[in-house]
């Protein structure tokens, strides 16, 4: 079983997980910043709010056979607003061919636009800091 967070569109999102030691039980990624975590998605370019218990389990056979090839990139983009200081943050799961900037104006023009806790949106054409969330190995660190 693998965790997703499901879109609006019903694209199942597979979120990094890791099996820990001794145990049976598998912990899916979660930041540890935030309660929340916004998503979105590179298919319909939807942005969503979800917490911790919208996890879904589902079997392996039943998430896209694209998986493989992308990677779940953790978003940092500069806030416009004049003096905030206040990072916006989102989640995608996206082509591991995608650029950073193609990653970045993805997220920044996802709809709703991800805001800042003010509630500001991103400068455009400024690089985004990228993430790549993978964890590794049994009990292995979160990259």
């Amino acid at each position: 079983m693998f965790p997703v967070l499901v879109c609006q569109c019903g694209e199942q999102i597979a979120l990094p997980y890791r099996n820990l030691q001794g145990t049976t039980s598998v912990q899916p990624y979660w930041p540890t910043d935030s309660e929340t975590i916004v998503l979105v998605c590179s298919d319909c370019a939807q942005s969503s709010v979800h917490r911790l218990e919208s996890i879904r389990w589902v079997d392996a056979g039943l998430l896209s056979p694209a998986l493989p090839s992308t990677v779940f990139w953790r978003v940092e983009l500069i806030c416009d607003h004049p003096r905030c200081e206040l990072p916006i943050v989102a989640h995608i799961r996206i082509s591991e061919d995608e650029s950073g900037g193609e990653i970045g104006t993805k997220v920044a023009n996802a709809t709703p636009k991800p805001v800042c806790a003010g509630g500001y949106g991103a400068k455009l054409h400024e690089m985004p800091t990228l993430i790549e969330v993978e964890w590794k190995g049994r009990d292995g660190l979160l990259m």
